[in-house]
């Protein structure tokens, strides 16, 4: 994640990625705060499996003194398109509540995406939103967000999926950190 600004987790269903997501969270915020980044996170998730992962970090904070949830909003995958840019915003109940739905743009210092594979095209309101949320960032605070993507099934038709995936943490396409990829070009 510090190397390339963010990682892929592929594994099966059912191993525990929430949780590894959740441990990576409290990992961030205990780091110390010189990377630039902001001690706020984003989670992303699929409407069905959002309830699991306020499940689960309810869990790590039951006996933890230092506690996570005040520093993750979450935002089902469909509605990324709708963080607001002022502070008035509320979500479509006119509740401006912890979880809800539209929320305020803020400079997360950690975005998590889980179910990223509904982020392999490039062409979608859904990317482009995010993909300008995170450009969004980088100029405002000097420093992109982490990224961190969590799929079962990263790639579902091509290659083209995964790079696609990739460019939301790599944003130097022709001069990437991965330089097993032709020197860095990740798009040769």
């Amino acid at each position: 994640m510090h190397e390339h600004g963010g990682f892929m987790l592929a594994d099966v269903v059912g191993l525990g990625k929430t949780i590894i997501g959740t441990l990576i969270i409290k990992r961030f915020l205990s780091m110390p705060e010189d990377d630039g980044r902001e001690r706020k996170i984003l989670v992303i998730t699929p409407p069905a499996i959002q309830s699991a992962w306020k499940k689960t970090i309810a869990m790590f904070d039951k006996e933890s003194d230092d506690k996570i949830a005040p520093y993750i909003d979450f935002i089902t995958t469909g509605r990324i398109g709708n963080i607001a840019d002022d502070d008035d915003s509320e979500d479509e109940s006119g509740d401006s509540g912890e979880f809800g739905e539209t929320l305020q743009y803020k400079n997360y210092g950690f975005i998590v995406i889980d179910e990223s594979h509904r982020f392999r095209n490039s062409s979608t309101l859904m990317y482009q939103s995010l993909d300008e949320l995170i450009q969004k960032i980088g100029a405002n605070t000097g420093e992109y967000p982490y990224v961190g993507l969590l799929s079962a099934t990263p790639q579902n038709n091509s290659p083209i999926d995964l790079k696609n995936q990739i460019y939301l943490f790599e944003r130097d396409h022709k001069e990437s950190t991965l330089k097993r990829a032709e020197s860095g070009n990740l798009e040769r």
